[in-house]
Parts: structure tokens; sequence; C-alpha cells
């Protein structure tokens, strides 16, 4: 698929179409924008090259606006797919809106998908004890993990 096929359908309408908005004001939810998220120009340029660079949005993100719009940057900065996903994560309370931003980052390609299931997680980022994204439960504390789950060998 050519870039510009690519930034079409990251940033295709029809993926806020998908969230229902049932629990916005449960979840307190404020949607960013896509025409504020394509303002992240204020970044470090670092960011945009350098695929050992990771980006977290954990403060919500949503269906991934401000997520897709780095991405794009760094596709239009040379990197390659699996490494510009590889290093960008999120974190959402709702599980409707964790769903959304996965299935769209990975563009519904399965060796993509797996990324972003490990990469994007449902939690309560106010909550969050364990930022690791290894598949460990984000609640619970390095001392509340087992040395041989917090530690892998490789």
């Amino acid at each position: 698929m050519e870039i510009d096929d690519i930034i079409t359908e990251l940033r295709s309408d029809k993926w806020i179409k998908k969230f229902t908005f049932q629990n916005q004001k449960e979840f307190g939810q404020f949607f960013t924008p896509n025409w504020l998220s394509q303002k992240i120009n204020l970044m470090d340029p670092a960011v945009f090259h350098n695929p050992n660079k990771t980006i977290i949005d954990c403060a919500g993100c949503g269906i991934g606006e401000l997520l897709v719009e780095v991405l794009i940057k760094r596709l239009k900065n040379g990197m390659d797919y699996l490494d510009a996903i590889s290093t960008i994560y999120g974190v959402d309370i709702d599980p409707m809106a964790v769903d959304i931003c996965r299935e769209r980052l990975s563009l519904n390609q399965s060796n993509f998908f797996k990324i972003c299931e490990k990469n994007i997680i449902c939690a309560d980022s106010t909550k969050i004890k364990n930022w690791k994204f290894d598949g460990t439960d984000p609640y619970k504390t390095g001392q509340d993990i087992h040395n041989e789950t917090l530690f892998e060998i490789s």
C-alpha cells in the first residue's frame, strides 16, 4: 500500500463513526479533534526519525487521533510501518476506543494487530502502577509480580 493510501485510511472518518460515544460522560472522555492532532510539529523532530524513540499517549488515547499523526509523521520521515508502530503506545479506559485504536493503527493486518494489542491497553491511566506493556496486569506493582514474569531474558 502506498503512503498516501495509508494516510487516507488512517485519517478516514470511518474510525470515529465506529465509536458510539455511549460512555463519554461516564469516562469523562474528550476526543482530540483531527485538526489539532495534526499540529504535532512542536514535538522533538528526532522522535519521528529514530525508531528507538517511544511515544505514549497515557492521558487517554481514545481511538488514536494523536497516535495516528505520530505514525504518519514517522512514515513520512522514512520509517517503515513495523518500526513505526512498534514504539507507539497508548492507554484508554474505554474498551471500545481501545479496540478501534488497535484496529486503526494496525490497518487490520494481523501481524501489526499483535503489536497494537500489546502496545495499546485498556486501563485507567490514573491507577496504573506497571507501565511495562508486556501483558502483565497494569494495576500491579513490581512487588506484586513474580520476577520471572517481570524480567524476561532473551
